[in-house]
C-alpha cells in the first residue's frame, strides 16, 4: 500500500496534527492503530466502493469540510464534553445484580 497521493483526510487528521505539535515521530504516527485499515490489501478495493457511494461527491466534500471545522472548534471540544458526561452517568453506573 502506497500512502503518497492518498487525501490527508485518510491519514487521522495528519496535517492538523502536524501544526499542532502533536507528531514527533511521523514513521510512529503512521504506524498506531488507526492506521491499520490502510494498509489492508482490501483497502483500495474498499476505496473504490465507496467513491461509486458517490463519498466523494461535492455535497460530501462540503459537509466533511464542515464538521471538521467545527470539530477542531472550540465549541465542539465543549460539547463534546457536555455530552460524554452524562452517558458515562448512565452507561458506567454499577447495575443490581438480579437474584434467583
Amino acid at each position: 500500500m502506497h500512502l503518497v497521493g492518498l487525501p490527508a483526510s485518510y491519514m487521522n487528521r495528519i496535517l492538523y496534527r502536524y501544526h499542532e505539535n502533536e507528531i514527533t515521530d511521523l514513521v510512529t504516527f503512521l504506524q498506531a492503530p488507526w492506521a491499520t485499515a490502510l494498509y489492508h490489501e482490501s483497502f483500495p478495493l474498499m476505496r473504490d466502493e465507496l467513491k461509486s457511494f458517490g463519498v466523494e461527491s461535492q455535497e460530501f466534500q462540503a459537509i466533511q469540510a464542515a464538521f471538521t471545522k467545527f470539530r477542531e472548534s472550540e465549541d465542539f471540544h465543549k460539547l463534546s464534553s457536555q455530552m460524554v458526561q452524562p452517558a458515562k452517568q448512565q452507561f458506567l453506573q454499577p447495575q443490581p445484580m438480579f437474584m434467583l
